[in-house]
């Protein structure tokens, strides 16, 4: 398990009335996936529009802003072709609800 803060969507409304700072953790990625530190996140206009609940196939909050990322990884399942220290930069799984 991994513990850090992200910035997700409680509920919706302004970016100012919606978007908190929380505590999080992570399990293990299962595979297809890596867990990454992230060091540099994207937002943009599909942000504004997630934050106000105006983003189609957009469930209901707690979910995660930025679609893209960069940084570095630090969990892999086994097999994957990542490596922990590894630098990435990803596109999101921010319509399961993960964001950057």
């Amino acid at each position: 398990m991994f513990s850090r803060k992200a910035w997700r969507v409680e509920r919706f409304g302004t970016p100012r009335e919606a978007v908190r700072l929380q505590d999080m953790t992570w399990e293990e990625p299962k595979p297809g996936q890596v867990l990454i530190r992230v060091r540099t996140a994207g937002t943009g206009f599909p942000d504004l529009l997630r934050a106000t609940g105006r983003f189609p196939l957009l469930g209901d909050p707690p979910f995660g802003l930025g679609e893209e990322a960069t940084g570095e990884v630090v969990a892999v399942p086994p097999g994957s072709r990542f490596a922990v220290g590894d630098r990435v930069t990803r596109i999101t799984g921010f319509l399961e609800g993960w964001g950057g």
